[in-house]
């Protein structure tokens, strides 16, 4: 049974928004934008914190298209 949590982005453009997930992915993000936001071991007022991290140009050159969330497997 999948649980939603909720998250909250620091930095990026969804910066100091918060989001409920179904699974908390490594990875959330399509990185059209130029990053993508990775999970931290930090946890503020009980939601996993995603850090925006930039890609390099060889990075979003790799990306196939689709959500990269949906390509990550969850955690136990």
């Amino acid at each position: 049974m999948n649980q939603t949590r909720m998250v909250v982005f620091e930095g990026g453009p969804r910066g100091g928004q918060a989001d409920r997930v179904d699974i908390e992915a490594v990875v959330i993000g399509r990185g059209d934008e130029g990053g993508v936001y990775q999970r931290t071991d930090e946890v503020r007022d009980g939601r996993t914190v995603y850090r925006w991290q930039m890609l390099t140009d060889a990075e979003v050159a790799a990306l196939v298209r689709g959500d990269l969330r949906a390509s990550q497997e969850p955690e136990e």
